[in-house]
């Protein structure tokens, strides 16, 4: 699914096309629906479009890369926020299939922090 590695500054991931189009679909979803309930609870969840649209932004260019896994590159505060977009959209995805893969993907990329 992915791996990660980190040289205090920055984290390269690994991710297979499958998860990285399912995360890009998932924060794509939240950042179209920003406003409509039930997508982002506003109350629950202190996410900004910004972060949304920020962490897209690390993972698009990586999406056109045919490759079985994509190493990706970025600081380590990006990868911060994309650990915690990525828990977000475990419960944000429209699909079941996409929000089981991303919760599981959360729990491994939280266990990288501890």
């Amino acid at each position: 699914m992915a791996s990660q590695r980190e040289d205090g500054k920055s984290v390269e991931l690994r991710m297979d096309s499958q998860t990285l189009s399912v995360t890009i679909n998932a924060l794509s979803y939240m950042s179209e629906n920003y406003n409509i309930a039930g997508v982002i609870d506003h109350a629950a969840w202190i996410i900004s479009r910004e972060e949304v649209d920020s962490t897209l932004a690390v993972l698009q260019p990586y999406q056109q890369n045919r490759e079985a896994t994509s190493p990706i590159r970025m600081s380590r505060s990006q990868w911060n926020v994309l650990v915690r977009m990525i828990d977000y959209a475990g419960y944000a995805a429209p699909d079941l299939k996409d929000r089981i893969l991303l919760e599981e993907l959360y729990d491994l990329y939280s266990e990288y922090d501890d």
